[in-house]
């Protein structure tokens, strides 16, 4: 089994959701060294651009274009093919908005705290 890796930073953001992702950007972009801890690669940039706002509303576009004379079932289908395909350009961007920064270091796991100054990531 590996030895566990240690990272020490300035800060250390458990989630990528819009307020996580915004301060580690900005404290990335004045210099800081950051850690942004997400539980799920699937989740990078949050509830909102993954399984909340921007699916739904995506779905929602859709039905709105469907016309009566298209096949339910192969609407359906592209309609979802369609969010999928702009949920995963949104995730990869939000990746790489962190992740391509020198100062920031992008860790895939669960975080949860062991003591006042330390966090334990388990995958």
């Amino acid at each position: 089994m590996p030895a566990p890796r240690t990272l020490d930073v300035d800060l250390l953001v458990i989630g990528w959701g819009k307020g996580g992702k915004t301060l580690a950007a900005t404290m990335a972009g004045a210099g800081k060294s950051v850690a942004i801890v997400e539980q799920s690669a699937l989740m990078y940039g949050g509830t909102c651009i993954n399984i909340g706002c921007v699916p739904t509303k995506a779905l929602v576009h859709s039905a709105s274009e469907r016309r009566e004379d298209d096949d339910p079932q192969a609407f359906f289908d592209r309609a979802v093919a369609s969010r999928d395909a702009l949920i995963g350009k949104l995730n990869d961007v939000n990746l790489h908005m962190l992740g391509d920064r020198e100062t920031v270091t992008v860790v895939d796991g669960r975080a949860r705290f062991i003591g006042p100054r330390e966090v334990e990531v388990t995958p």
